[in-house]
């Protein structure tokens, strides 16, 4: 079993691993140091470190920054615990900057949870994709990545969601189903109907089909304005998750 404080870190790295498989991208695992996911022209296009010292991590950003001209993705996610507290310092060195910083939360079954069922809430078919997309780029906002979420779609682990208002898509997220990492993924919600609860419907939604399977628990990493969905509901911070990106 995972330990609690790399479950949501590890949790992303799956949804990455799932897209790669469904679109042929490159997985390549640098020994126990760190893993690329080679997803093309997509944000999911990712490097994960999993623990370092100093020195490793020096030599892991150079040969991530040597990786670029070939293509490979430079931006950069980690558990801040696990590396050294000086971090931030050595990245620099090495040519990165900060582009974000969320916070890894875990739910706990146990905890129990509104189970009232919410009719607005739909599953996404494969030719609502496309649309279902569209709001996730402009709820975040964030470039459209309609492959890796058509392709996603297909997989019998991953369920799209979407609150319907006003007969269109309000709110999404993205449920991946695993026994030990399950993970939510792509929650975000329209400007105008910000404030209005679809959000914490979804999550509440997830929570309802993960427990008709027997899940125990489930992580996903927050925003600043994602905690104050996730923490009223019962979502306990772990961790912290930076990611970095080449400077420049």
């Amino acid at each position: 079993m995972y330990e609690k404080i790399q479950i949501p870190l590890l949790s992303l790295a799956d949804i990455c691993a799932r897209i790669c498989e469904q679109t042929g991208a490159e997985i390549i695992r640098h020994g126990e140091s760190y893993i690329t996911y080679a997803t093309p022209g997509f944000l999911y296009a990712r490097n994960f470190i999993l623990k370092a010292t100093e020195s490793e991590l020096e030599a892991i950003l150079k040969e991530i920054a040597d990786g670029l001209p070939k293509g490979l993705p430079g931006s950069i996610s980690f558990t801040e615990a696990l590396l050294p507290e000086n971090y931030a310092e050595i990245f620099e060195r090495c040519g990165f900057q900060r582009f974000i910083s969320q916070t890894g939360m875990i739910f706990d079954m146990d905890h129990g949870f509104d189970e009232t069922v919410n009719e607005n809430i739909s599953v996404m078919k494969d030719d609502q994709i496309v649309d279902w997309s569209l709001k996730v780029s402009e709820g975040f906002p964030k470039p459209r990545e309609d492959l890796p979420f058509i392709e996603l779609n297909k997989r019998d682990d991953v369920i799209t969601y979407a609150y319907m208002k006003g007969g269109q898509i309000a709110s999404t997220g993205m449920l991946l189903i695993d026994p030990e990492l399950s993970g939510i993924h792509e929650v975000s919600t329209l400007s105008p109907f910000r404030g209005q609860g679809q959000g914490s419907a979804i999550i509440l939604r997830m929570l309802q089909d993960l427990k008709e399977r027997g899940i125990k628990s489930v992580s996903l990493q927050a925003s600043d304005l994602g905690k104050k969905i996730y923490t009223p509901i019962g979502f306990e911070t772990v961790s912290i998750i930076p990611t970095w990106i080449p400077a420049g």
